[in-house]
């Protein structure tokens, strides 16, 4: 018992990213209440430009890349059972105009409808106490 209780710090540092970056925001969790998954509609907020330079052993942008674009968001309407699942894509990766796919049908989209509209939580009509159910997914 020399030493006893120390300070410590808990973190991850990476070596490298990959070029594209998929982040999946886990949006499903077990509830041992109801001994199942559970699909989880908390808002997460997240930003169009993503910079990782201080998860980096190295922050050189000529070995990896550290700054992220946001190009696509995944949406997933439902619970754990079911559900639909749509995607927004923006093929310029430069604020330009952002596509919406959903089944067999493509269309202009927003940036607020692919991005803000996607953050989940609870809905903006304030008559309504629900949280929604259409959230990402996946970036």
């Amino acid at each position: 018992d020399k030493f006893g209780m120390q300070d410590a710090k808990k973190g991850v540092i990476f070596c490298s990213l990959p070029p594209v970056l998929h982040l999946q925001l886990m949006r499903f969790q077990y509830d041992p209440a109801a001994d199942s998954n559970v699909k989880v509609n908390d808002r997460y907020e997240f930003p169009e430009k993503l910079s990782l330079e201080k998860y980096l052993k190295n922050a050189d942008p000529e070995e990896s890349p550290a700054r992220f674009t946001l190009h696509g968001v995944l949406v997933h309407s439902g619970d754990n059972n079911g559900g639909h699942y749509v995607a927004f894509i923006n093929p310029k990766c430069s604020g330009g105009q952002w596509l919406k796919f959903d089944d067999d049908v493509v269309s202009l989209c927003s940036r607020q409808e692919a991005i803000e509209e996607t953050f989940g939580g609870p809905d903006d009509d304030d008559r309504i106490t629900a949280r929604s159910c259409t959230n990402a997914y996946m970036l």
